[in-house]
């Protein structure tokens, strides 16, 4: 989108194991940021703390493994032009970070390209969504721009940061890894 300013993107992690069944996700439990520009898309208000924080408690492994099996749509894939509809559940899956799940309460995000940058457009969680341990409190009034090379480093070198948190952990040949 021309004209509008590109800024930064970033996604950081600070590790805090947890004892869970599956080990992929209790191995990579972390506080995890997400950063467009100055803003944390991952502010929340924690109910278990009790508290706001910049980073949310989740595991890393979901939201790696749908960047990375969601790359090429991310990459190529305009949003779709609106006709008073959402768009298609298939394209969704692919653009809404929420898509990554597992069980995870995440930031409502939406990626997508347009040849020349990646856009983010972010919402805090409505009133009505009290309900859930995390209700994350951050948006973007406008879609950010965001190079598409800084946005693919950032995504890459988180996904080579959970993968080798894996093998660390003693966890090899995960999905992640082969994807």
């Amino acid at each position: 989108m021309e004209g509008r300013k590109v800024t930064s993107f970033q996604i950081d992690v600070e590790w805090r194991p947890l004892d869970e069944a599956d080990p992929l996700l209790g191995r990579t439990t972390a506080d995890l940021g997400i950063r467009v520009g100055d803003n944390f898309l991952t502010r929340n208000f924690d109910e278990w703390v009790g508290a706001d924080r910049d980073r949310a408690h989740v595991s890393a492994y979901p939201l790696a493994i749908w960047l990375a099996s969601a790359w090429w749509r991310l990459h190529h894939e305009a949003l779709p032009a609106r006709s008073g509809r959402n768009p298609p559940l298939d394209w969704r899956l692919s653009h809404e970070v929420a898509a990554a799940n597992f069980g995870y309460v995440w930031p409502f995000m939406v990626i997508w390209s347009d040849r020349h940058a990646m856009n983010i457009q972010a919402e805090p969680f409505p009133a009505w969504a009290s309900g859930n341990s995390l209700r994350y409190l951050a948006g973007l009034a406008e879609p950010a721009s965001v190079g598409i090379e800084d946005f693919g480093d950032a995504c890459r070198g988180f996904i080579d940061q959970v993968v080798d948190r894996l093998k660390a952990e003693g966890q090899r040949d995960s999905d992640l890894e082969h994807l």
